[in-house]
């Protein structure tokens, strides 16, 4: 159908369909007549190299886009409208598999022929592939400060709804059990419960990413550690799979839905622990090669809702994925929680769990340091503790998990409790306060300074009323901004991993370690600590720990966590603990 790979993709390239040509190898005769209405992504017509058939999401122009914040019925029948419209262009040749209330596009599964009709109506404006994308305690909480603005400002996150866009939420696990909304859904290609359909009101986990994060929100701490904020509700909306992949329609679709059912869901924040594989070095070009996403997002920024996103594992000085890298979304890197030696123990992060990690690794940790596989760059806005942390999982259990998809609910809590003090705070309010009391973190691999996030010190401003916002900021620079509350000792005085807490010495599991949150790390125990799970893009996995033990020694709370040996292509099982890997 095509004379040449390169002579198809230069001629998409340039918006021209001068490059369809005849079964016989002759070239098609254009119209110069008839403009070219589209920009069609090249990868869509390289895939139909070796299929007749591929799955795009088709964008078109918003006709009412002054509507999408006013009357929102006649947006929704306006973008309706020019669906249909489409749809009857493709003359049955675009399959549709997810439409939208609220984003002017439609994804389905194109045929050939059908591409050349849509690239030519003038209703269409982009054509991209429906790319697909990953997942990117104890909780950290005393690290940064989370244990002293609970204390002191008697914020839990109380009132305070959160949506977090992943695999699930485990509702029966002790942790969340008391968390997790009744109100939920579900956005999958067949994974969807109970019966595994794709749309669904159930978003119970099948992974346990999401349950993972969940946690580092709102955990309980009946066998984790206790969430940054523990009364904080989660409406759990799954868009991932039981194999935590998923694509950038679903997610669309389960943004879109917090945004038609805001008024009843009054939702305040959006945690997204999720990364598309494709990697992006400005807002203004993730938001071209990722418009419907970016529309989704906008929505619910515009309408008053706090976006946080995962920057990604792949280790990148100047690009992340999206929905991180889109406008709006709060971008969250991740630092480790404490000194843990190297890391990972040997090898480097890819050659553990292949290339969504950066072949990178880290000879030395600490507190606030910027871990090597982190997406940063001049998108990137905070970085939290992501390393490694301890939070839920399926059934009773608890997994580490190391990844920006750790660092980002980290951030979502801290918010959470600064809009329980603070409920009129504006999503660039949010930002602002969290950038401008942070404290100065570099990352070794550009050189570049981010806000790590101090929880008491953000509580403390959003408490006192001020939020406004402040000067400079950190949006899209990696610098942090004078003025404010800045405080660099905010989480000492006893609750610092650096300083707050003495060596621990609580029970350690076989063949594990014990960490002191707060405080220097514990007492190693015998036989290593081999993390487990193969991780994705957004999120590390380690090991299910039934065997967990804590204690308080000078304010930090000690952690047992137990590893056990990696066993590839599958599940290792003991009495004592459990590796699940992919």
């Amino acid at each position: 159908m095509y004379r040449s790979s390169s002579h198809k993709l230069a001629a998409w390239s340039i918006l021209t369909l001068a490059g369809w040509v005849s079964a016989c190898g002759e070239e098609a005769v254009s119209e110069p007549s008839e403009p070219v209405r589209a920009t069609v992504q090249p990868e869509v017509v390289a895939a139909f190299e070796t299929t007749g058939e591929v799955r795009v999401i088709v964008n078109f122009h918003d006709p009412e886009p002054g509507k999408a914040l006013g009357d929102r019925e006649a947006h929704r029948q306006a973008l309706r409208a020019v669906r249909e419209a489409v749809l009857a262009t493709s003359q049955g040749g675009l399959v549709p598999v997810r439409q939208f209330d609220h984003v002017p596009a439609v994804a389905g599964r194109l045929s050939r022929a059908s591409l050349d009709r849509l690239a030519r109506d003038p209703r269409v404006s982009f054509i991209q592939i429906d790319g697909a994308g990953q997942g990117a305690l104890t909780v950290a909480v005393p690290a940064i400060g989370g244990d002293v603005a609970k204390r002191d400002y008697q914020v839990t996150g109380k009132g305070v709804r959160v949506a977090v866009l992943d695999t699930g939420a485990n509702s029966n696990h002790p942790d969340l059990e008391s968390s997790i909304s009744t109100t939920q859904h579900c956005f999958t290609q067949g994974d969807c419960p109970p019966n595994r359909t794709t749309e669904g009101t159930s978003a119970e986990d099948d992974h346990g990413h999401g349950s993972h994060v969940s946690g580092i929100i709102a955990s309980d701490g009946k066998v984790a550690g206790v969430g940054f904020a523990p009364d904080a509700e989660i409406v759990p909306v799954k868009i991932n799979d039981q194999n935590d992949s998923g694509y950038v329609s679903d997610w669309v679709a389960g943004l879109d839905w917090v945004y038609e059912n805001l008024s009843t869901l009054g939702v305040k924040l959006i945690n997204m622990s999720i990364c598309t594989n494709a990697l992006y070095g400005s807002a203004s070009e993730c938001d071209s090669s990722e418009p419907a996403l970016a529309t989704a997002v906008k929505n619910l920024v515009n309408a008053g809702v706090t976006v946080f996103a995962a920057s990604g594992n792949r280790g990148s000085s100047t690009q992340m994925s999206a929905p991180a890298c889109n406008t709006g979304a709060i971008a969250v890197g991740a630092t480790y929680k404490s000194n843990q030696g190297r890391q990972p123990p040997s090898g480097t992060y890819s050659s553990l769990w292949g290339s969504s990690f950066g072949n990178c690794a880290d000879a030395t940790t600490a507190f606030d340091q910027i871990t090597c596989f982190t997406n940063s760059g001049p998108r990137l806005d905070l970085v939290a503790p992501g390393a490694i942390i301890v939070s839920s999982v399926l059934g009773s259990q608890t997994d580490s998990y190391r990844g920006t998809s750790q660092a980002s609910p980290a951030a979502v809590g801290v918010a959470a409790l600064m809009l329980q003090c603070n409920p009129k705070l504006a999503p660039a309010q949010v930002k602002d306060i969290l950038a401008r009391t942070g404290v100065s973190a570099t990352d070794a691999k550009n050189g570049r300074s981010y806000p790590s996030i101090r929880a008491a010190a953000a509580v403390k401003e959003a408490c006192s009323g001020s939020g406004g916002a402040g000067t400079g900021g950190s949006s899209g620079t990696g610098g942090t901004s004078t003025g404010g509350v800045a405080t660099g000792g905010q989480a000492t005085g006893g609750v610092s991993t650096a300083t707050g807490g003495r060596p621990g010495g609580g029970l350690t599991g076989s063949g594990g370690a014990t960490l002191a949150m707060g405080g220097q790390a514990g007492s190693a125990g015998a036989g290593g600590t081999t993390p487990g799970e193969e991780a994705c893009n957004c999120r590390t996995a380690g090991t299910r720990d039934g065997s967990r033990t804590t204690g308080l020694a000078g304010g930090a709370l000690l952690l047992g966590l137990v590893f056990s040996r990696r066993t590839r292509g599958r599940v290792h099982q003991s009495p004592r603990s459990r590796t699940k890997e992919g």
